[in-house]
C-alpha cells in the first residue's frame, strides 16, 4: 500500500494537548498493527503541542521541517531536521515552534 500526505485532510487543532495557537494534523487510516497513530503533524510559528504524559502508550516525532524546542519530562532540548524523538511509555512530553516556518514532524504512537 502506498499513501501521500498530499492525498490526506489536514485538520485544524486548537490548543493540541493544552499548547499554544493551531496544529494542523494528517492521520493515516489505517495504520498497522499496534499502531495508535501515524501522522503528519505542522505547527506554525509560534504554535505548541502542550505537555502530556504517554500512561498506556509510547511516541516517536521525527523533525522533517523547521526546528522547535521539545519538552520531555520538563527538559528542553533543541530539536532540527532530522532529529528523532522518542517517549517512552510513562513519560511526558511536548513540542514547541520556536522557528519562523512551520516545524513539520511525522508522528507515530504505538501501544
Amino acid at each position: 500500500m502506498i499513501l501521500s500526505f498530499n492525498n490526506i485532510e489536514k485538520v485544524a487543532v486548537k490548543n493540541l494537548r493544552g499548547g499554544d495557537g493551531t496544529v494542523y494534523l494528517q492521520k493515516v487510516n489505517p495504520t498497522l498493527c499496534n499502531m495508535k497513530m501515524y501522522a503528519k503533524i505542522t505547527i506554525p510559528t509560534g504554535a505548541s503541542i502542550g505537555s502530556h504524559v504517554h500512561e498506556v502508550d509510547e511516541e516517536t516525532y521525527v523533525v522533517i521541517s523547521g526546528k522547535g524546542i521539545l519538552i520531555i519530562d520538563d527538559k528542553e532540548t533543541e530539536v532540527n531536521v532530522g532529529d528523532i524523538s522518542l517517549c517512552k511509555k510513562g513519560r511526558n512530553h511536548g513540542i514547541k515552534n520556536i522557528d519562523q516556518e512551520d516545524l513539520v514532524l511525522i508522528a507515530v504512537v504505538n501501544e
